[in-house]
């Protein structure tokens, strides 16, 4: 039989089974295709033999006015900026306590150190930087105190734990003495998205900073038949209340010790479970403050999503050489290079001349044309609650001054269609702004108005916060069950792996998709976590 040459069609085609796609490709691992055929994309090279902590969720390259290239790194836990290889720690400080504020108390042999420190503010995983302090007697001298700990366990309201180095002995007795002063840094957020923040995720309620919390020290998993639960500290919490682990609400009916006895288990509809050693326990109901009580099932929750609730995203942007940053619902923060890289970014609030900055937003970028920043999902002037649907931007070359007036440029405007702000992608003309439902055109139009707000379309979808990326003049982006591009009009992709996409996908995990160009093979790629894995 005389040899037959062999066409396949170019490109993976999943919307037919493998026999009925019959002279094309149904299944590929790591290719392109190049000029109709398949190619094995390159792999991966190591970037810097030095290490950040946290996983990096957003990257941003720019270039000081001296060639100094510089690449910012918002991680879960951190942000850093990159020079040369090396990964500069510029997180901003949320909180510096007056001296004498911080104190310690050690156990001999243990290396688990007790904070106290009054309305310390701070959730498990924050970062907190002491000075000040002389030994405690023994072998945790001041040069080991004086040092970065992340914080392991949050007793209460006023104290927490960290972990030394070396542990304790029978002489560590002090205290630190009265100098000592902790520097924290802003509240870390969450790696992996979380339910629990509204109807259907659980528990329908949440709770506020201050709530009273300790862990379980069974030295073993707390199963769901226990009815007695050994604490790491009880004393704090009162002889009855409820406490939630987990998912699970349980009541209980008294106190020995750090045992919480007379358990009832899976109160108000949750369900009883196993919990393994180290676990948080919260205190839900029987705070001295009811504010600080979780809410019941059904229950509107008092207060907003907390930090530790929500995964940590950024957005940032270079003004000139210089930088700002924003964690997603939280402040807006400057870096100034001329500051050097040791020092850290501060709160735009702080700035000289600051005036009716915003505290609180989903996004930050800064208009190229015309040199404004802008934040979106932000507080109103005037107002400390946050609106997820206003647009705010600054006055011209001005990072300080967002205070509207009619000698400046400073204003505002507000989305009219969906409920909540999600992403904003700038173009060579124009900044797209998507909400959850829509995609809207913001252009600077001049004095007196300085931005004006058209809406595009209506109807589409958007993944999550970084599912949009603009490339010449296209914009191309991933919604909840279609690709989309825009280019003077909106209008879903062609997609012959659409199926296969969406219904391996972790939608729960949504928000950490991220969008990318490969210029030099003019491709568009979309990363996402596929359904049965958290991370991408």
């Amino acid at each position: 039989m005389p040899l037959t040459k062999l066409q396949f069609r170019p490109g993976v085609n999943r919307e037919y089974t493998s026999y009925s796609n019959e002279g094309g490709w149904w299944d590929g691992d790591k290719i392109r295709f190049h000029l109709g055929f398949p190619e094995k994309i390159g792999g991966w090279q190591k970037y810097s033999a030095n290490t950040f902590q946290g996983t990096a969720r957003r990257l941003h390259n720019w270039v000081g006015l001296d060639g100094s290239d510089f690449m910012g790194v918002g991680t879960t836990v951190k942000y850093y900026i990159e020079e040369g290889g090396a990964y500069f720690d510029v997180t901003p400080i949320r909180q510096t306590t007056a001296a004498g504020d911080v104190t310690f108390g050690a156990t001999n042999g243990s290396t688990t150190v007790t904070v106290t420190d009054v309305a310390h503010g701070a959730v498990a995983g924050d970062f907190v930087t002491f000075s000040g302090s002389v030994s405690l007697g023994g072998a945790l001298s001041a040069v080991i105190l004086n040092s970065e700990y992340q914080i392991d366990t949050v007793i209460d309201s006023n104290s927490y734990t960290i972990t030394t180095v070396i542990p304790a002995n029978a002489s560590d007795t002090g205290n630190g003495g009265s100098s000592v002063v902790g520097s924290y840094q802003i509240n870390t957020g969450l790696n992996t998205t979380v339910g629990g923040t509204g109807w259907g995720a659980g528990l329908f309620g949440g709770r506020t900073l201050g709530g009273l919390q300790t862990i379980i020290n069974e030295g073993g998993t707390f199963s769901a038949v226990d009815t007695t639960l050994t604490v790491l500290n009880a004393s704090p919490f009162p002889s009855t209340g409820t406490i939630l682990i987990d998912r699970e609400l349980i009541t209980y009916s008294g106190k020995v010790g750090n045992d919480l006895t007379g358990l009832t288990r899976g109160v108000n509809g949750a369900s009883a479970a196993s919990h393994p050693n180290a676990t948080t326990v919260f205190l839900a109901i029987g705070n001295s403050d009811p504010t600080l009580d979780f809410t019941g099932w059904g229950t509107a929750a008092a207060g907003g999503i907390l930090p530790e609730s929500e995964l940590r995203l950024w957005s940032h942007d270079n003004f000139g050489e210089d930088l700002i940053i924003n964690p997603r619902d939280g402040g807006i923060y400057y870096w100034d290079k001329t500051n050097s890289l040791a020092s850290r970014a501060v709160n735009i609030t702080t700035l000289v001349g600051a005036s009716n900055a915003p505290t609180i937003a989903k996004q930050v970028l800064v208009s190229d044309l015309d040199r404004h920043v802008i934040a979106f999902g932000c507080n109103a002037q005037g107002s400390t609650d946050q609106d997820n649907l206003l647009i705010r931007f600054s006055d011209q070359e001005s990072i300080t001054d967002w205070t509207a007036t009619a000698t400046n440029t400073s204003g505002d405007l507000r989305l009219g269609s969906g409920s909540t702000f999600v992403q904003a992608v700038e173009t060579k003309r124009e900044v797209l702004v998507w909400t959850d439902k829509s995609l809207h055109s913001l252009r600077f139009i001049g004095p007196p108005f300085t931005f004006g707000l058209q809406q595009l379309a209506s109807n589409i979808t958007i993944i999550g916060p970084k599912a949009a990326v603009a490339t010449e003049d296209f914009v191309f982006w991933m919604g909840i069950d279609n690709f989309y591009v825009y280019a003077g009009q909106t209008t879903q992709l062609p997609c012959t792996v659409r199926d296969h996409v969406f219904t391996d996908f972790n939608k729960e995990q949504s928000e950490k998709v991220v969008s990318g160009v490969n210029s030099q093979w003019g491709e568009v790629i979309w990363f996402y976590p596929s359904l049965n894995s958290d991370e991408n």
